[in-house]
């Protein structure tokens, strides 16, 4: 159960801070015009999938639980911020938010159980 609740909290956070830190990093700005908005989906993209990789390489066992509810919770706190800050920007961006994050965190997650299954990382006792 704490490795499980390990696993997604660790995903969830490695997301939002890891690419909180990128995009202030790289556009030292929060104002969303069109060529930050998308720069700032490519960023949430990646740190989805590195967000999925991590869950899936802490859980170990039942993978793809971990993954889906990684994604439930990150799908239920992007719709909500995306809903609280509509007057700040597009629609669009809101949905590509949600949708990016999703797509990363479940290509991660599965190339994570890809490497599990050709045995190109070692696993532990556990899985």
């Amino acid at each position: 159960m704490l490795r499980s609740l390990t696993a997604i909290l660790s995903g969830y956070i490695l997301i939002n801070v890891l690419s909180n830190l990128l995009r202030l990093t790289i556009f030292r700005s929060v104002a969303i015009g069109t060529g930050v908005a998308v720069g700032q989906i490519v960023i949430i993209f990646g740190c989805a999938f590195l967000g999925g990789f991590a869950t899936a390489a802490i859980a170990q066992v039942r993978m793809r639980r971990h993954i889906a509810l990684l994604a439930a919770l990150y799908g239920l706190m992007a719709t909500l911020s995306g809903y609280t800050s509509a007057e700040m920007a597009p629609i669009w961006y809101s949905v590509a938010v949600v949708i990016s994050g999703l797509a990363g965190i479940a290509l991660g997650g599965r190339y994570r159980m890809n490497l599990r299954e050709r045995n190109e990382i070692e696993t532990t006792p556990l899985g």
